[in-house]
């Protein structure tokens, strides 16, 4: 492989399958639409009291939700069809699917982040357990991360090497992060990255509400999820997953593919403040920011939009607000953001896979997606979020931050391209 080290690592395809829409197309124009896609929570017997809404991809609906069976043979957990789906269409956008695309895909590389696996599968592989039904000892590789990436790799017909990152509700940035280093030194010359989440299952529903993280507010489904607004109490769990062809500009020029985006930098730490707190100060944020602008090569003045986390808790929104207090300059009061969380609920690592397909969208179209469900802006949060409509809007570059438990934040730099 020959490249260099200052070369643009561009983006050359997307996959997207959230509850705004499974397609990029639907998926794109749903959210400028800004219009909450969440929905009230029927799908499985006592989901609990704290709240009756989740984001819901509308995907296969004949087998959408069967707690009670495991599937009936690898692959057809609903997690593995959302990420083949994306997968699949990110391909086919970036045109390296089919016959066609193999000799591309030979060598090609797949980095991509779960934060919980395939939750409904080994639940009800413990209920089999402990009902004495379980036949198949073999089952149990369901429990490992490692088998998504080795299964995903072998039906998308990906020859290079692959990764799992299960770092939480960072994973869709760290996923993007690993492949971009990959490609950066050399190891391949383009790569799938991206997150996948199927976590609305009645134990999952129960631990986030145990840790009262969802929000309770007795309101219509479509409003519950409200980022910035003085009456958010918590986030609404959603499901989704996005992917991203990542290339080495001069390996997607030689093929006569298309960019969409730059992807100039990437930004990671752990406070290691609290296993599910965070820090309402938002050093931490405000530490990946500026090592995400600095490997970018960027100052705090070329930052257009910022793609916020935005998760709907009470401190997360404030911290972030704090952190870009710190690192924008003083550009806050202007500085438009959103969060795509208002539209599609919390899919975990594969939300933030969603809002970087979103921050290329924003980039490569030039108009920036409103947050839904905004009334009143908390004035601790006091940002310029663009709502309730979509903000057509000269943009060089987007910023995307992201946090997950355990204290880890990562932000990622997204530019437009330009031959």
């Amino acid at each position: 492989m020959n490249h260099r080290i200052d070369e643009r690592i561009v983006v050359t395809g997307l996959g997207v399958v959230c509850p705004a829409g499974v397609g990029l197309e639907a998926f794109w124009l749903s959210i400028l639409r800004g219009t909450s896609s969440i929905r009230e929570k029927t799908f499985f017997p006592n989901a609990g009291s704290r709240g009756r809404a989740a984001g819901i991809a509308q995907f296969e609906p004949a087998t959408q939700f069967s707690w009670s069976d495991i599937p009936k043979a690898e692959g057809q957990d609903r997690l593995f069809r959302i990420a083949q789906t994306a997968i699949d269409e990110a391909l086919a956008h970036a045109g390296l699917a089919g016959a066609a695309g193999a000799g591309d895909r030979a060598d090609m590389g797949l980095y991509i982040s779960s934060a919980i696996g395939p939750m409904a599968t080994m639940e009800a592989i413990v209920r089999e357990r402990l009902r004495g039904d379980l036949r198949d000892p073999g089952i149990w590789r369901t429990f490992s991360f490692g088998r998504i990436a080795s299964l995903l790799a072998s039906r998308c017909d990906l020859g290079g090497p692959y990764a799992v990152l299960p770092t939480g509700c960072a994973g869709g940035c760290d996923a993007l992060g690993y492949g971009l280093s990959a490609i950066r030194s050399g190891a391949v010359d383009r790569a799938v990255v991206g997150a996948f989440e199927a976590p609305v299952t009645p134990l999952v529903e129960a631990a986030f509400a145990r840790i009262n993280a969802t929000s309770s507010r007795d309101c219509p489904p479509k409003g519950a999820s409200c980022p910035f607004d003085t009456k958010r109490d918590g986030f609404v769990l959603g499901e989704g997953g996005a992917a991203l062809i990542l290339e080495r500009e001069s390996a997607a020029m030689a093929r006569g593919a298309r960019p969409l985006g730059v992807i100039a930098g990437f930004g990671s730490c752990c406070s290691a403040f609290h296993m599910t707190d965070i820090n309402g100060a938002g050093d931490a944020i405000a530490t990946s920011i500026e090592l995400a602008l600095g490997d970018a090569h960027l100052t705090a003045h070329e930052i257009d939009h910022v793609n916020l986390h935005g998760s709907s808790t009470p401190m997360n929104d404030v911290a972030e607000a704090n952190a870009l207090r710190t690192t924008m300059n003083g550009a806050t009061k202007t500085m438009p953001v959103t969060s795509l969380k208002s539209q599609n609920g919390h899919a975990l690592a594969a939300a933030n896979a969603i809002e970087l397909a979103a921050a290329v969208m924003t980039v490569h179209e030039q108009v920036i997606p409103p947050t839904a469900n905004l009334t009143e802006q908390d004035p601790r949060v006091g940002l310029a979020v663009v709502s309730p409509w979509p903000r057509p809007a000269p943009v060089r570059n987007v910023l995307k931050t992201s946090s997950g438990f355990g204290g880890i934040h990562s932000a990622i730099v997204v530019g437009r391209y330009d031959a």
